[in-house]
Parts: structure tokens; sequence; C-alpha cells
């Protein structure tokens, strides 16, 4: 997208489902194989991922698409960083909770799951 462009004219070609499903076939691999290098419970790291997916994942679309249409392309990025960044850190929480991993392997695997399914949509 070029920067002269304005943030409500790019095209969603995702609905929210579909965006879900992209989420979970990205991260939970990633997900699976930090389980297998750290010698987790890999039913549990993929039972935690995918509950904290989809209790985040509505809520960060609800929040891009609340976002004001009319703004430059690098603020709505901007934004869209945020979100992720939030992301992230309550999918971290949810890690350190329910995985009893600690706070630094918690938030390693989030960033990790997050950042490669960030870059996937980004990417399409």
């Amino acid at each position: 997208m070029k920067s002269g462009k304005r943030a409500n004219e790019s095209v969603r070609v995702l609905t929210q489902m579909e965006a879900l499903a992209l989420t979970l076939a990205i991260e939970l691999p990633v997900l699976a194989m930090c389980a297998r290098l750290a010698r987790w419970p890999l039913r549990r790291v993929l039972v935690v991922g995918a509950l904290a997916s989809c209790l985040t994942h509505p809520l960060a679309w609800w929040a891009a698409l609340s976002m004001p249409g009319t703004v430059p392309v690098s603020e709505f990025e901007i934004g869209l960083l945020a979100i992720e960044v939030l992301v992230t850190l309550a999918e971290a929480l949810l890690f350190l909770v329910l995985l009893r991993v600690g706070w630094v392997r918690a938030l390693g695997v989030s960033v990790l799951a997050n950042g490669a399914s960030a870059l996937a949509g980004w990417w399409l």
C-alpha cells in the first residue's frame, strides 16, 4: 500500500473467522515447537494457546475495526502495532498463569507466536 493512501482504502480480504483460523494455523505450530524445545506438555500448551487466541482475537479485531478510517496509513499501522503489543502481553499473561512457565518464557513464547501471525497478516 502506498503511503499516500488512507487506511479506509485498504481491502479486507478475510472474515474474522478466516483470520482467526489463519492465526491458529500459524501460532499453534510455533507454540508446539516451543513446547517441544522446552519440554512442556504439548497438549496443554496447544490448548492454552488456542484459548488465548480465541479470547484475544475478537477484541483485537474489534479494536482494529474501531480505528478511524480517515487516518493516514502510517497512523493506522501504528494503531495495529499497539493492538498487537497488547494482545502479545495479554497472551503472555495467560501463558504465565495457565502454563506456569515464568514471565520471561511466557513473554518470549507469546512474542514468537504473535510475531509470526502478525507478520503473516501484514504480508497478506
